[in-house]
């Protein structure tokens, strides 16, 4: 990952392999980022270090990431079908959706602005589902 500020790069490295979404919650000044590799990694951007490494999230690529209003869990979206609900805080999974019945993929994720719905879409269907 790159952040282009002032005419400056700043690589942050830690991933082995296509990092396939990246979420920033500016009030905690964090990026969660995550990818082939099935790896989420949370980072402080302005020190420019990883935090937290959570390697093998899923079984598949992770693939979308959506963060809650109140930034108190990110939900992950993978190529296997399955979503999770980390939590930031604790720094663990509190929820897992093993395997959705409408999709083989999840490639996107939206979360309600008051934190109540989870909607996901994925391959082969053309609809999305409410949770």
């Amino acid at each position: 990952m790159e952040n282009r500020r002032a005419g400056t790069t700043v690589k942050f490295t830690g991933h082995a392999n296509t990092i396939r979404s990246i979420q920033v919650i500016e009030s905690k000044k964090l990026i969660i980022s995550a990818g082939n590799d099935r790896k989420l990694i949370f980072w402080d951007y302005e020190a420019k270090l990883q935090i937290d490494s959570f390697p093998n999230l899923h079984k598949g690529h992770i693939i979308a990431l959506a963060v809650s209003s109140d930034s108190s869990f990110v939900v992950s979206g993978s190529y296997d079908g399955s979503l999770k609900i980390f939590s930031i805080g604790l720094k663990k999974t509190i929820k897992f959706v093993k395997k959705l019945n409408f999709t083989n993929r999840v490639y996107s994720i939206g979360i309600s602005s008051d934190n109540s719905n989870l909607f996901c879409g994925g391959y082969n269907k053309k609809f999305f589902r409410r949770w």
